[in-house]
């Protein structure tokens, strides 16, 4: 039983970390749904530099730079262009999933060298013990947390105060860009292979983002009915599918079972 959940303290380290970043921006009066294309840009962008420099600091600057460009897509259009954060938070995922998709296939060859870990608990006692304090006393004990957490519940005071409500949103973006690159290294897997030839291409930057085997297309593992159910469905198939499945037939049946992608 200790073991079990030694396990799930660990496991869930990367998705604690991730939601402590978002719990600073929601106190800012922002809602970034973005945040898995956020960890799975950081996972890309971190594995490619901790593989070309050999470093593991590097490679956490890699990691943030690859949340800081998710964070500043999200911010100019949720902060600057003031559009529905929703509809932004959920196309910067699709985007994520499709462009480090096709980073991985059209320049697989990078990611044939194995990763460079850090071991160790220092990531699990930052992201349960650590991260925690200190975002506790930067948000109730300082200016500056009285002041972001004003930009969520009342902005026009914060206004009147002569603070600027962007800036410190942007403040917030940038500590969850932060926090989600630390999720990096529990989410990378090296790359296995069987005489030299790749058996599996190794990135799994994240559990609902994974890469699958050589060759295919990366896909949402959504274990649910719904998610099961809109694999199926896609857009492009949703407009024949009722034809198919009015002609009867084993065609029909094979039609709806096959997967989109």
């Amino acid at each position: 039983m200790i073991d079990a959940i030694a396990l799930a303290i660990v496991a869930a380290t990367p998705l604690l970390l991730a939601v402590e970043g978002e719990v600073v921006v929601e106190r800012s009066g922002l809602l970034n749904l973005g945040i898995e294309g956020m960890m799975l840009t950081a996972a890309m962008t971190s594995v490619l530099a901790a593989q070309l420099t050999g470093s593991v600091p590097l490679g956490f600057v890699g990691g943030i730079a690859g949340a800081l460009l998710i964070g500043a897509l999200f911010g100019f259009f949720a902060i600057v262009a003031k559009a529905d954060q929703i509809v932004t938070g959920t196309a910067i995922n699709l985007l994520a999933v499709g462009a480090t998709g096709l980073v991985y296939r059209e320049k697989g060859a990078l990611f044939s060298v194995g990763v460079p870990r850090v071991e160790g608990p220092a990531t699990v006692v930052f992201a349960w013990v650590a991260a925690p304090l200190l975002l506790a006393l930067i948000l109730w004990n300082t200016t500056f947390g009285l002041r972001l957490r004003a930009c969520g519940e009342n902005p026009e005071a914060v206004r009147a105060a002569g603070a600027n409500v962007a800036s410190y949103r942007w403040a917030a973006l940038a500590i969850e860009c932060i926090l989600c690159h630390r999720t990096v290294d529990r989410h990378l897997r090296p790359v296995e292979t069987e005489g030299g030839t790749p058996r599996h291409r190794g990135l799994r930057p994240h559990r609902r983002c994974t890469i699958c085997a050589a060759g295919q297309r990366p896909r949402a593992t959504v274990p649910s009915v719904a998610g099961r159910a809109l694999r199926r469905h896609s857009p492009h198939r949703l407009r024949d599918c009722g034809a198919r499945t009015r002609s009867g037939g084993v065609g029909a049946e094979r039609s709806l079972k096959r997967d989109w992608y």
